[in-house]
């Protein structure tokens, strides 16, 4: 039996897989290679929790991706880096000095493993980007985190 809190993060890996395939299927030449394989790893993790449990992140998922379009359909005038806003959301969510209370012990190894690719993956789209998408993108995202409690 996992909490809560473990629902709600399984939820979250969840959207964050969903903005992945989204990136994956409007990608001109850009490289998301990590991206790829950080998604390939949040479905291992996912798959491996019981039927029961991945429908109550489900919900929480949905929780989370209603705060993503609520926010979309305000027609705010943004420019979003989704490879950026990935990476940003991730880090802002599962880093320790981020977060009130602790990760579960399977959402903190999943981040520990992950955490470095990730970060290095996120400055480097952050060189390659124009500042405002990623000042843009960054409002975002805080925007988004704060609707979904």
């Amino acid at each position: 039996m996992i909490s809560a809190g473990e629902h709600k993060e399984l939820g979250f890996l969840m959207c964050i897989f969903g903005i992945i395939n989204t990136e994956k299927e409007s990608n001109g030449n850009q490289d998301i290679k990590v991206l790829k394989n950080y998604q390939d790893a949040i479905s291992r993790l996912i798959n491996g929790y019981t039927k029961e449990e991945q429908q109550k992140a489900k919900a929480k998922a949905k929780k989370f991706l209603n705060a993503i379009v609520n926010r979309a359909d305000k027609k705010e005038d943004f420019i979003i880096e989704l490879r950026y806003l990935v990476c940003f959301l991730s880090m802002i969510n599962f880093e320790p000095n981020e977060r009130k209370k602790p990760l579960s012990d399977n959402i903190k190894a999943f981040w520990g493993r992950w955490r470095a690719k990730v970060l290095k993956y996120m400055y480097g789209v952050f060189d390659d980007s124009l500042e405002r998408h990623i000042i843009h993108t960054e409002e975002y995202g805080y925007r988004i985190l704060g609707d979904f409690k």
